[in-house]
């Protein structure tokens, strides 16, 4: 007996694959974690995906993962000895198999066994990834770029065909960074005159956040 008539229009099913750093939903912090469990929440309220996520495993996260109707968290723990996988991914290379170097990703892939039908789209985080090589661009057949700096960085030691490295822009809810009154006595304490323009970021001091970008741009 089918469990969906012919005639109904599938939800696409998406893998997330975040780092096996932290888990989700982010109990711990993060960065792409917490965009991960906007995303997951955000769908509960929409359900307009059938989500698979991987992660590792966390005993809050699994809690906090309880009762979710569009998403089903995959917890894979991390291997033991990684070192002895890497003949292995060694000799796969070889033989032109685009297999990662860290063996989280591949339990991850074999743990879809599993999980039928087959996702629609993966979409994995490239990590600490600051450059392309032939076996990355075997394993992603496209990238997610925050911006035109990043994208352009990215192919620059890449062959990916430039129409499937897509920019999805950084963007924020405007009613919830509504600018208040000016609190003179904190500007003071920290320096600032009264008439200073005054940037303030949050993120690593690593050239790849383009924050020397953002000061050509101030000069």
């Amino acid at each position: 007996m089918p469990l969906r008539s012919p005639n109904t229009p599938r939800k696409p099913r998406i893998l997330l694959v975040p780092p096996p750093e932290l888990p989700v939903p982010a109990v711990q912090g993060g960065a792409v974690e917490t965009l991960v469990t906007h995303l997951i929440r955000e769908n509960e309220r929409a359900g307009k995906l059938d989500l698979l996520c991987a992660s590792i495993p966390d005993p809050e996260a699994a809690a906090q993962a309880q009762g979710l109707q569009h998403t089903k968290m995959l917890y894979v723990a991390k291997p033991r000895g990684v070192r002895r996988y890497y003949p292995m991914v060694f000799l796969e290379r070889c033989f032109g198999v685009a297999a990662p170097y860290d063996p989280w990703y591949q339990k991850v892939q074999l743990s879809l066994a599993l999980e039928l039908p087959t996702p629609d789209l993966i979409v994995a985080e490239g990590g600490t990834l600051t450059s392309c090589s032939h076996e990355m661009d075997a394993i992603y057949g496209g990238i997610l770029a925050l911006s035109e700096f990043i994208r352009d960085d990215y192919l620059k030691t890449s062959e990916l065909d430039r129409k499937h490295a897509y920019i999805l822009h950084n963007c924020i809810d405007t009613a919830r960074f509504v600018p208040g009154p000016a609190d003179a006595a904190l500007r003071a304490s920290l320096g600032f005159a009264p008439e200073d323009f005054v940037v303030l970021f949050c993120g690593r001091l690593e050239p790849d956040k383009g924050i020397h970008k953002l000061l050509e741009a101030m000069e």
